[in-house]
Formats: structure tokens, C-alpha cells, sequence
């Protein structure tokens, strides 16, 4: 039980530090991996329009009739302004689901990060979930 208790406490750390992460530029002769630096903000970015992509994203026919659940998680790059600068996939369900939210987080807007009174670029992580309806899910367990 204890061991279990540890394990959830530090997957919940881990999870809180992997959206606390800046990003900064090596010199042009660093390997082409950038170095990852865990930082504390007073501020975390916050999504401003969520509703408004998640209505353009919606849940794409292809899925629903091929009944593919699931969650797309996508790291989010979000500059000094609060606007999406690039992003990385880190989980995907099926192509059909991650092609269909990466086509709209160019769309987000967020409020900026605030570290030490000043807007800062920030990694942010978004899931999105896909999930059908229990009606839709009997349809393919037959």
C-alpha cells in the first residue's frame, strides 16, 4: 500500500514538473536536442478560448464509425504574447483523432506565463479525450 501511495505521489509530481518546463536555445554547436529546464512560475498559462477549438475540433465521423475512443495529449508552446508557437504529440490514440486536434492548436489562445513580474514562453500540456456515447459503444461490441 505504501509503495503504491509513493508511486501515485511521484507520478503526480512528475506530471505537475512536465508542464513546468521552459524551453531554451542552445549554442549552434549543442547537440540539436534543446535542453529542457524545470521552472516555477507565478502564473501558468491558461487556455482562453478551449470551447470554442474543442467545438471545431469535434469528434470526427471516421472515429465515431470505426468506435475509436481515447485521449490525444499534446504539448503546447506558448510564447510571451499567449499564442501558440509549436507543439509536440506525446500521446496519440489513433491518427485519425490527433490529426484532427493538431489541425486546430495553431487556433489557441492563452494568457501568457508570468515568472518574476515578466511573460515568459511556457510548455503547456492539453489532453483532449474522445469518448463515445454508452448508446455508440454497444453498437461495437457486438
Amino acid at each position: 500500500m505504501r509503495h503504491t501511495l509513493l508511486l501515485f505521489v511521484g507520478l503526480l509530481l512528475f506530471t505537475f514538473t512536465l508542464s513546468a518546463q521552459t524551453e531554451t536555445e542552445p549554442p549552434e554547436s549543442a547537440a540539436k536536442e534543446k535542453k529542457q529546464e524545470f521552472i516555477y512560475v507565478e502564473k501558468e498559462p491558461a487556455i482562453l478560448n478551449m470551447s470554442e477549438i474543442s467545438s471545431k475540433i469535434g469528434y470526427p465521423q471516421l472515429a465515431v464509425d470505426a468506435g475509436i475512443e481515447g485521449i490525444v495529449r499534446v504539448r503546447v508552446l506558448v510564447d510571451e504574447a499567449g499564442n501558440y508557437e509549436k507543439h509536440k504529440v506525446l500521446e496519440k490514440v489513433h491518427p485519425i483523432l490527433s490529426d484532427a486536434v493538431e489541425a486546430h492548436l495553431h487556433e489557441l489562445k492563452f494568457s501568457p506565463a508570468i515568472k518574476d513580474g515578466e511573460p515568459i514562453k511556457f510548455w503547456v500540456n492539453i489532453p483532449f479525450g474522445f469518448t463515445l456515447t454508452k448508446k455508440k459503444r454497444k453498437l461495437f461490441k457486438r
